[in-house]
């Protein structure tokens, strides 16, 4: 569901080239994301002592979907090993 929403906000983003509006819709469902996200990052900053880093969660808002994207693609193509645990053998 995360690839899939984060696919999405990539499609709006892109749709914004042929149709300027969609950055408009674009941009609302970034913030809502934020909005949503917000609490939840909060409160975990606040329990591992790190909310100065809480500065950094609107630029990371825009980049987090096209990360997301190329990151659960590049994963299918890949050959990857983290925590011992190897993928694609």
């Amino acid at each position: 569901s995360v690839l899939l929403f984060n696919i999405g906000l990539a499609l709006l983003f892109t749709a914004g080239f042929f149709w300027r509006w969609m950055w408009v819709v674009w941009m609302l469902f970034i913030a809502l994301k934020a909005f949503l996200d917000f609490p939840l990052l909060s409160g975990y900053a606040q329990l591992t002592g790190k909310s100065k880093q809480l500065v950094y969660l609107w630029p990371m808002e825009f980049i987090y979907p096209f990360y997301v994207v190329m990151a659960g693609i590049g994963s299918l193509f890949v050959k990857y090993r983290w925590k011992g645990r190897e993928g694609l053998k």
